[in-house]
């Protein structure tokens, strides 16, 4: 097995087809079919079913492409790093909500202080003024959530993810999931976010459900620090939980037993194409983590997306 072999895998993942993968590649077809036989021989599993609708990956060929795909831009890092010189004092703005600060946010500023090779600027807005602020230059990469797409900006998306309810233990009543008429008997905090308020209201209305609410928090650490408090519940992504809040017991990440909410983490750039070598590398670590997240099993609700399903 080589990289080789990889990158053509991933490939025939992502356009969901053997012949136009070939033409991407400038490869025979034959030569490419060999090569994806000697890799599932290798690895000893079917990587793909293969039929009149093309390509599409098996669960190990799900969890091979997503290793695939780190190994890639792992490689192309070490390129990177390696001609480091012309990254130093570059300057990469990398926007996302709050929500995505602390198991994206915060890793993704260590790693490049760590690394020094460029400046990180991170910029925190709702999903929907990330896309006008890519749009318009102002920001190289961002982490958007429910982002349709629009003229001037890329949209690739990378994962779902449940939302839970969030509750202290005392609304729980020992329960391990709820329902949207147990938590509209309770008092609701309202993400400030626009976009997840209205898909929570919606999902109370199609039950003809009217959720309590008692306030709106535009932060979701304060949300949280409220939540845990006992001040209300909150519907919210994993996330959005602070873990030690979960792990102390303080705070409770249930299932929506009947009214299922999912959200989709979209990578997005602008149309123009990213302004240099900083701004790729950054972009690359964005799905790198988000991959690894997805595969890792510790973001909870989260699920990597097919690309040869889109």
């Amino acid at each position: 097995m080589d990289i080789k072999q990889l990158r053509y895998f991933a490939k025939i993942a992502e356009l969901g087809n053997m012949t136009r993968a070939a033409q991407a590649l400038h490869i025979a077809q034959p030569a490419l079919s060999q090569q994806l036989a000697n890799l599932e021989d290798e690895l000893g599993v079917r990587l793909l079913e293969r039929g009149v609708w093309g390509a599409r990956l098996t669960p190990p060929g799900d969890y091979v492409y997503a290793q695939a795909r780190s190994l890639m831009r792992q490689v192309a890092h070490i390129k990177t790093v390696l001609a480091r010189e012309p990254l130093l004092g570059a300057r990469v703005t990398v926007g996302m909500p709050s929500s995505m600060g602390r198991l994206l946010g915060e890793p993704l500023v260590r790693h490049f202080v760590e690394e020094r090779t460029l400046l990180l600027d991170v910029a925190v807005y709702p999903s929907s003024d990330l896309m006008d602020l890519v749009a318009a230059g102002r920001i190289d990469v961002a982490i958007a959530t429910d982002a349709a797409p629009r003229k001037g900006v890329l949209v690739q998306p990378v994962l779902t993810e449940d939302l839970l309810a969030v509750l202290a233990p005392r609304f729980a009543h020992g329960r391990d999931e709820v329902t949207l008429a147990q938590l509209a008997e309770l008092p609701m905090l309202m993400s400030g976010s626009h976009t997840m308020a209205r898909r929570v209201e919606e999902a109370f209305h199609r039950q003809q459900l009217r959720p309590r609410v008692v306030a709106e928090i535009g932060g979701t650490d304060m949300l949280v620090r409220l939540v845990a408090a006992g001040v209300g519940c909150a519907v919210l992504p994993f996330s959005g939980v602070d873990p030690d809040a979960l792990a102390a017991g303080r705070l409770l990440a249930l299932p929506i037993r009947d009214g299922a909410m999912v959200r989709t983490l979209n990578v997005c750039e602008s149309e123009a194409g990213l302004p240099g070598d900083a701004a790729r590398m950054v972009r690359d670590q964005l799905l790198d983590r988000l991959t690894a997240a997805a595969v890792r099993g510790d973001w909870r609700g989260c699920r990597l997306i097919d690309p040869s399903a889109s």
